[in-house]
Formats: structure tokens, C-alpha cells, sequence
């Protein structure tokens, strides 16, 4: 209790913990393929030499068409917010993960 990990999705920095204390776990994957274009100033001694091995796309990525499919659905639902529920804690959830939660949140509906 009173634990978690700090990770950024999304863009985002994330702090995901479990609310019971329990063992959870997080599943990472590539998700997408998106086309960038490297400016002048790109750095190989900071981000190595582009990966020019295959066409340049952009893709959905997974094994399989399914796994494709499933990973649009996710990004489109995320789009709409309809993960929030799943990703934004409660005050409650908090309180009860034994995190410190400040006063300004400790309404029992309002996320953090």
C-alpha cells in the first residue's frame, strides 16, 4: 500500500498504482508507426541513425489484423474518453491506496 510507478504514456507523465494494494500489472506495447521528418539539427550521438530498412508509413501495429483492430478501437475510445474511468483515479481511489491526497481533491467524485 501507499506504492506505485511513475511511467508516461501518451505523452503524459502517469503514476499507476493499485487502490487495494494488490499486485497489478501494466502491459506496453507499440502501438503506432508515425512518419517523422528529422530537421537539420538531428543528433546521431543522441538518437542514433534513422532506421531506413523499410518503407516510411504510417501503421497500426500488431501481430495480427485482430490484434491491429483492437489496438484502433483502444486509441479511438481514448479519443473519445472513454478510458478516463480506467486511467484518472478518485479521490476515493487514492485515499484508499493510502496516498497522500491534497486537500484541494479530497472530494469523493472529483478525479485527480
Amino acid at each position: 500500500r501507499g506504492k506505485g510507478i511513475f511511467f508516461q504514456w501518451d505523452g503524459e507523465a502517469r503514476f499507476a498504482f493499485s487502490p487495494t494494494g494488490e499486485d497489478f500489472h501494466i502491459f506496453v506495447r507499440q502501438v503506432l508507426k508515425i512518419p517523422v521528418v528529422l530537421g537539420p539539427y538531428h543528433n546521431r550521438s543522441l538518437t542514433g541513425g534513422p532506421d531506413t530498412s523499410a518503407p516510411v508509413r504510417f501503421a497500426f501495429c500488431g501481430e495480427t489484423e485482430e490484434a491491429r483492430h483492437l489496438v484502433r478501437e483502444r486509441i479511438l475510445a481514448n479519443v473519445m474518453g472513454d478510458l478516463d474511468k480506467e486511467l484518472i483515479a478518485t479521490a476515493d481511489e487514492i485515499s484508499a491506496a493510502s496516498l497522500p491526497v491534497p486537500v484541494s481533491v479530497r472530494a469523493p467524485d472529483l478525479p485527480v
